[in-house]
């Protein structure tokens, strides 16, 4: 029976398939982004997972936890050099005043660099975390 996993191990190998792989990161024992990181203007900016995210890393998933003082509060995350909206991960706050938690996942460049965007609100509690990342 050895012979006939050897010749499905060599095709998924020669097709490329079951090349990715999720790496669980761990236990971090703290946010990696909190709010003093962010810009809340209303525009995109870079979030640096350089070094966080290992080179050769595809995508990236996130926990995200969000308290701010509007209904709807949103953020936006991005592929770098993404321009259009249809292929975003976001979270929003549903009222005012209440944490708002949201797992997400963001496709990755060679740079490990995402883009997020924060509405101009006041917001008290921005929190990041990479829970992991596909190699």
């Amino acid at each position: 029976m050895q012979w006939l996993i050897n010749i499905v191990k060599e095709w998924v190998e020669t097709e490329g398939y079951l090349t990715e792989a999720f790496v669980n990161r761990g236990d971090p024992a703290d946010n990696d982004f909190s709010l003093p990181n962010f810009i809340a203007d209303g525009n995109y900016h870079d979030l640096d997972l350089s070094g966080i995210v290992p080179a050769g890393a595809t995508a990236v998933s996130l926990d995200c936890a969000l308290l701010a003082n509007a209904v709807s509060a949103q953020i936006f995350l991005r592929t770098d050099g993404n321009v259009e909206v249809a292929n975003e991960a976001h979270a929003n706050t549903h009222t005012a005043m209440s944490v708002a938690v949201a797992d997400l996942l963001v496709p990755l460049t060679a740079s490990r660099i995402i883009e997020y965007k924060l509405n101009d609100v006041t917001w008290f509690a921005v929190d990041l975390t990479v829970k992991g990342w596909w190699l």
